[in-house]
């Protein structure tokens, strides 16, 4: 009886290191991952085969030398937008990511939930509070602005997923 005790406990003294080291893998994998981004003319070719409506802003950030392209997408109910920054330098995508972040917890209200995810080249953050949905997403040198009414979400996170972001 002694000999199964000892024979189970280091089978499952096994199992539990191998799920250990299997999670540890994953996890420095993940860190490692890096998101291929898209150039703004994907994005917007991208949208209009999904049959929205591609407006441009770039003439808004005209001022500055670091914003190369920024293209909005609207579909045709026009119920939310999404925007599509492309920048010079991926440090350019990186200040607007954590601007932007800060701006959306600063005017959280009481009730959110929220989640981020960093890795590499690729940052993500997304924020549900008072019945409003926002994100800003980064891969590389672009960068996604998202902020909707919470009905939209499903929508867009489909869309963003379609981009590979």
């Amino acid at each position: 009886m002694k000999k199964q005790t000892k024979l189970i406990l280091i089978i499952v003294g096994s199992i539990v290191a191998l799920l250990l080291i299997a999670t540890i893998a994953l996890i420095i994998a993940l860190a490692n991952k890096e998101v291929t981004p898209i150039t703004a003319e994907q994005f917007k070719e991208e949208m209009e085969k999904r049959d929205f409506t591609i407006a441009t802003a770039t003439t808004q950030f005209a001022e500055t030398d670091y914003v190369k392209q920024v293209y909005i997408a609207i579909p045709s109910d026009y119920s939310y937008q999404i925007e599509f920054y492309e920048f010079t330098e991926e440090k350019y995508a990186i200040s607007f990511y954590n601007n932007n972040k800060d701006i959306f917890k600063r005017t959280a209200g009481s009730v959110k939930a929220d989640n981020e995810m960093n890795v590499k080249n690729y940052g993500r953050y997304a924020i549900s509070t008072n019945g409003k949905y926002s994100s800003v997403i980064r891969a590389g040198n672009t960068a996604v602005y998202i902020s909707i009414n919470d009905m939209y979400k499903d929508k867009v996170k489909e869309m963003i997923k379609r981009i590979g972001y």
